[in-house]
């Protein structure tokens, strides 16, 4: 979601060497690798999302950051793996 107005935010591959993250309700731009922001009127970057690999090879998303949080003080983790 975008940290503007919580809008749907997009992936479009056609943009740069990674793609970016637009945002059609603002023409807002996120850069895809770090989630910072680069146009329109966003007020922070994008949370991170947290992921872990599993050992069959799946990956996880277990947590979300907010914005300039690290990624440990937001790792969600089970109570009983704390």
């Amino acid at each position: 979601m975008c940290t503007h107005l919580a809008c749907a935010v997009l992936w479009r591959k056609d943009r740069g060497p990674e793609g970016e993250l637009y945002c059609p309700c603002h023409e807002g731009i996120f850069d895809a690798g770090t989630g910072e922001v680069t146009a329109g009127p966003l007020p922070r970057a994008l949370p991170k999302v947290v992921l872990t690999e599993q050992t069959d090879g799946s990956i996880w998303a277990v947590g979300t950051t907010r914005s300039g949080e690290s990624i440990e003080h937001g790792l969600w983790l089970d109570p009983k793996d704390r």
